[in-house]
């Protein structure tokens, strides 16, 4: 892969890196001057966010030059904007987050018949059914409420503690602990199609009017991506998570092969391209769970920089 990067490089010369503007910073609590990690950090309207490190330190990077709103937020705080005009100079933004009351609500208290069979899809629906999420577990199940209303067709999730996940991995173990007050928890899943998806600012706002504290949203984006459309689903995440009880972003779309005439097979171009959709061709025909390594990974691979060489060869400008 090295040398088809090298390669597409030495074709395709002219990116240009527009984005410039940096913003850097420190969290941290008003009372106890306690650094805050894992707050999301992002700039309104736009793709750029990340989450705060451990010791409170946060960078958004690689910023187009503009007025923009900083948005600082994560439970159990105040949320924190501000308005900051990035140029190309840097920015050094420390921030000090209040802690914030949260009132709870009554407890659901129902018989254990089934709370086993509900459980199992709170947690399917929470954590998810992927690979990743079997590595997964809740420590302390116990503290949830669970009813399901039948005829409403929703699962009532509730609990006055706080949820203890933990991910076991071979580099170590991973503890995330979620404050989730009391309240009805609401499951939903979307499907949407790449074509009808403009720029993923659009997609954010799309899903925002969804907006629910109780709301547990499942996104899945599949179909045909078009050559323009760059999606990041952590950035998507990142974006509405202070707006959801919990939202996941799937990108199961893939870019399309090539379309119409293509550049002649004498040419570098012409020849690079034939290969590069032959090897798709060849990956994509592995049964699954055959093959080395993962074939259906290297294809979309393999797909998304053909869409890139394609981008380049018509002119636009790509920030890899």
């Amino acid at each position: 892969m090295r040398a088809f990067w090298l390669l597409l490089c030495l074709l395709f010369p002219f990116v240009t890196l527009a984005q410039n503007g940096i913003i850097t910073g420190k969290i941290t609590r008003t009372d106890t001057k306690a650094p805050i990690g894992q707050a999301n950090v992002f700039l309104s309207n736009t793709t750029a966010g990340t989450s705060s490190a451990d010791d409170g330190t946060y960078t958004l990077a690689h910023l187009k030059p503009g007025q923009y709103t900083l948005v600082v937020s994560i439970i159990g705080y105040e949320s924190y904007t501000k308005n900051v005009l990035v140029g190309s100079e840097p920015i050094k933004l420390d921030i000090q987050l209040g802690a914030k009351t949260i009132e709870l609500r009554d407890v659901i208290i129902t018989t254990p018949a089934n709370w086993k069979k509900n459980y199992e899809q709170f947690r399917r629906e929470f954590i998810g059914t992927t690979e990743n999420s079997k590595l997964c577990r809740v420590v302390n199940p116990h503290i949830l409420n669970l009813i399901y209303h039948r005829n409403k067709q929703q699962l009532e999730a509730s609990g006055d503690e706080f949820l203890v996940v933990l991910e076991e991995t071979p580099s170590g173990r991973n503890v995330t602990i979620t404050e989730r007050p009391v309240g009805k928890t609401r499951f939903e899943k979307l499907e949407i199609d790449a074509a009808d998806i403009t720029a993923q600012p659009a997609l954010i706002e799309r899903l925002g009017r969804m907006a629910d504290p109780d709301l547990v949203l499942d996104v899945r984006i599949g179909g045909v991506r078009p050559d323009e459309l760059d999606l990041h689903p952590d950035e998507i995440e990142s974006a509405l998570a202070p707006s959801f009880l919990k939202v996941r972003i799937r990108d199961l779309s893939l870019p399309a092969l090539t379309e119409g005439a293509l550049p002649s097979p004498d040419t570098i171009a012409g020849a690079f391209i034939r290969d590069l959709e032959a090897r798709i061709a060849e990956l994509e025909a592995v049964p699954p769970g055959e093959g080395a390594g993962d074939p259906a990974a290297e294809a979309a691979e393999l797909r998304d920089a053909l869409r890139l060489g394609r981008l380049l060869l018509a002119g636009h400008e790509v920030s890899l």
